[in-house]
C-alpha cells in the first residue's frame, strides 16, 4: 500500500498533528452550505424519518436535519477529535466513535448519509453491503463524493500530489492550510457499481457545480464556476 492510500484509509488521519480544523466548529462554512443545499432539496424525503450519517465529523449535517424534520438522528467517525467536538456543540446528538466497519448499530435508518468520507473507504463492496444491512427496505443513501476530473486539477493555494491507482481511481495527497488530507478518488461508475453488488440501486447522479451563493461566499471558486466539483448520488434499497 503506497503512503498516500496508507494515510486516506488510516481513521485516525483527522487527529494527526499537522492537521488544523478548528474552523470544523462552524456549522454555517460556504462548502457546507453547498452540500447541504443539495441535500435539503430532497427533505420532505426524510421528515420524520430516522437518520444516520456515517463520518459525521462535529455533527453539523446532523444538526441542520434534526432543524429541517428529521425524526431522530445519530452518526459514528472514527476521530477522537471530531467525537468531541459534536459533544460540545450538539450534546442532544448522538455520535459514536466507529468506522463503517466497526459500527455495530442498534436499528436500521430511514435514510443514510455520508459527505466526502468514501475518498477513505478502500472496499467499496464491503462498504455497500454494510450499508445495506442498515437501511429498512425502501431506505436511501445519499452519498456526496469527490469529482474525478477536479481533483487532479491545479486549484487555488493547494499543493496537489496524484498517484494512479486503476484506470479509474486514483489517491491524491493535498496540502493546504488546514492540513494535509489523502483521498482516494473514482468514477461514478465504481460507485455505482459496488452498490449493484450489494443490492442497492443507484437512482440519481447529480454534478454538482459552484453556486451563486457559494462563490459569493467563497470567491475562490470563482476560478470553478461551472466546473463539476462533487457529486450527489442518491441509491435506494428495494
Amino acid at each position: 500500500m503506497n503512503e498516500f492510500v496508507k494515510r486516506a484509509t488510516d481513521p485516525s488521519q483527522y487527529d494527526f498533528g499537522d492537521m488544523n480544523w478548528d474552523k470544523d466548529s462552524e456549522i454555517y462554512t460556504p462548502i457546507r452550505q453547498f452540500f447541504y443545499g443539495e441535500i435539503g432539496k430532497r427533505k420532505a424525503k426524510w421528515k420524520g424519518l430516522d437518520v444516520l450519517d456515517l463520518g459525521c465529523g462535529s455533527g453539523w449535517l446532523l444538526a441542520r436535519m434534526k432543524e429541517d424534520g428529521a425524526r431522530t438522528v445519530e452518526g459514528f467517525d472514527p476521530s477522537e477529535r471530531n467525537v468531541q467536538m459534536a459533544a460540545q456543540l450538539y450534546p442532544e446528538i448522538k455520535v459514536h466513535k466507529a468506522t463503517l466497519d466497526s459500527y455495530g448499530p442498534s436499528k436500521q435508518y430511514d435514510l443514510i448519509t455520508s459527505v466526502m468520507v468514501f475518498g477513505h473507504i478502500e472496499n467499496l463492496d464491503s462498504a455497500f453491503e454494510k450499508i445495506k444491512t442498515m437501511l429498512k427496505d425502501g431506505g436511501e443513501f445519499y452519498l456526496i463524493a469527490h469529482d474525478y476530473d477536479y481533483n487532479k486539477l491545479p486549484r487555488y493555494d493547494y499543493e496537489v500530489q496524484v498517484k494512479d491507482l486503476t484506470v479509474d481511481s486514483y489517491v491524491t495527497m493535498t496540502k493546504r492550510n488546514q492540513g494535509t488530507i489523502s483521498d482516494i478518488v473514482r468514477r461514478t461508475s465504481l460507485f455505482e457499481d459496488a452498490s449493484k453488488r450489494a443490492g442497492l440501486e443507484l437512482v440519481e447522479d447529480f454534478e454538482m457545480r459552484p453556486t451563486e451563493l457559494l462563490i459569493r461566499d467563497s470567491p475562490r471558486y470563482e476560478s470553478m464556476r461551472g466546473v463539476v466539483l462533487t457529486h450527489f448520488l442518491r441509491f435506494k434499497k428495494s
